[in-house]
């Protein structure tokens, strides 16, 4: 779960939080004249002490958040608990939500109860906020962390705390005649460090490809008898991938990269689409390259035979392609060619990541012939003297430039979710209009 669906999962259910009105009668007390009461005070009671645990996990995201995209706040050079009239808005938005998340008497919901539907449809809704939050503290962990983001996505971030927090402190006050609640402590103090956050972060353009960011599971083996066709080439091609993890012995790379070549010729043949026609014949040359690049190399390092087993497979699934294709052929417009695509992306990837390595740390070396006779050979003729020697530093290898001219990908530039800004829009949508249709006086500011 990426950035953008844990985010979007908080957002969506804040939103939805912020359009049902009387509470108490949605926790099953009086609110309509004509609907009996359906719940006891003690019930509703221990509903409100759920929510005040679900909000406190969405407090705590929003304390993270705060850390995570402020890139001067883990700066041991720097004073943050300088005097109030000097502290950054950052600063003081962070430290307001440390307080008040220190000074709530509720716990963080369990497990149990954070898996578990709840039979009221508001306290499901607070459910969904608060998974989606403790989802969401994989990200801060995985590319989401302080100092990994871009100045604008950490503004970004920011501000989606922000907005958050707002939206929290309005359903404090919505939900103040809930039997046993607890407000948040000087909600005013909280609301101006927002504010000031709000504002800061929105000097400049969002830049909404924080949301590719963060957590994602690992990639696991597709388990099971071969699938029929061009799913069985695409289940081995994935396995292959994982496969990758491990690293290879010099035979079984070059298993893999003759694999590679003649995937890519196959499926370029067959292709409907040119623009993939093109790109994977030009991927087979490249294979091509580097295995006959690979011929005069070894090692002892690596083992990799499990990634020799799916290229093999690989091989024979292809022999079995032509009788399939009779019966039937994708369309152009098909999935599976973008999922061969990605795949090939990331295969190429990998193993440019394992030949680099490989150099750099001399575990592959390169055959190189000695101006001397083998004297010790029992055969007539005696061969020329061969002795392994590391590839970095040697004349007449191409291996290295090829490695990183072609078979490396281009780096891909990231691109936001085309859905990136409605869940935000929504959001921002709903906080308004209740602002607009309940303005707190400055009484209630404290």
């Amino acid at each position: 779960m990426t950035y953008a669906e844990s985010g979007a999962a908080i957002r969506d259910g804040l939103t939805n939080l912020l359009r049902q009105q009387r509470v108490q009668f949605r926790l099953g007390g009086s609110g309509v004249p004509a609907l009996p009461v359906e719940t006891t005070d003690a019930e509703r009671r221990d509903a409100g002490a759920q929510i005040r645990r679900f909000r406190q996990t969405v407090l705590t995201w929003c304390h993270q958040a705060a850390i995570a995209g402020d890139p001067e706040a883990d700066d041991p050079f720097l004073d943050h608990d300088r005097g109030s009239r000097t502290r950054r808005p950052y600063d003081r938005f962070r430290i307001e939500l440390r307080r008040v998340i220190s000074a709530s008497t509720s716990d963080l919901p369990t497990l149990e109860e954070l898996s578990t539907p709840q039979d009221l449809p508001l306290v499901e809704s607070w459910r969904q906020v608060a998974k989606g939050a403790t989802l969401g503290e994989h990200d801060f962990f995985a590319g989401l962390e302080s100092g990994a983001l871009s100045i604008q996505q950490g503004q970004t971030l920011l501000k989606d705390a922000a907005a958050v927090v707002q939206a929290v402190l309005m359903l404090d006050r919505r939900y103040m005649s809930t039997p046993g609640w607890q407000h948040i402590p000087s909600p005013g103090r909280l609301a101006w460090a927002t504010m000031a956050t709000a504002l800061e972060a929105s000097l400049d353009p969002p830049d909404y490809t924080v949301d590719i960011r963060g957590w994602r599971p690992a990639a696991s083996l597709v388990r099971g008898p071969a699938k029929p066709g061009l799913l069985g080439v695409l289940q081995a091609e994935h396995n292959l991938l994982v496969r990758l993890k491990a690293l290879p012995s010099p035979i079984n790379l070059k298993k893999v990269v003759q694999s590679q070549r003649l995937i890519s010729a196959a499926l370029a043949d067959i292709t409907p689409s040119p623009a993939l026609a093109t790109r994977w014949t030009r991927r087979a040359t490249t294979h091509e390259l580097v295995f006959n690049e690979l011929r005069n190399v070894a090692g002892r390092v690596g083992d990799g035979i499990h990634a020799a087993q799916e290229a093999a497979n690989i091989r024979l699934r292809l022999d079995a392609l032509p009788e399939y294709l009779r019966s039937e052929m994708p369309e152009r417009d098909s999935p599976i060619w973008t999922a061969f695509d990605s795949r090939f992306e990331k295969i190429d990837a990998r193993l440019a990541d394992i030949i680099e390595a490989g150099i750099a740390d001399k575990t592959l070396l390169r055959r190189a012939h000695v101006p001397r006779l083998e004297e010790t050979s029992p055969e007539l003729v005696k061969p020329v003297r061969v002795r392994f020697a590391p590839i970095a530093g040697q004349r007449g290898t191409d291996l290295a430039t090829v490695v990183r001219e072609r078979l490396r990908p281009a780096p891909a530039t990231p691109a936001a979710p085309p859905e990136a800004a409605t869940s935000r829009a929504e959001l921002f949508s709903a906080i308004t209009s209740r602002a607009a249709a309940s303005a707190p006086n400055s009484a209630s500011i404290r």
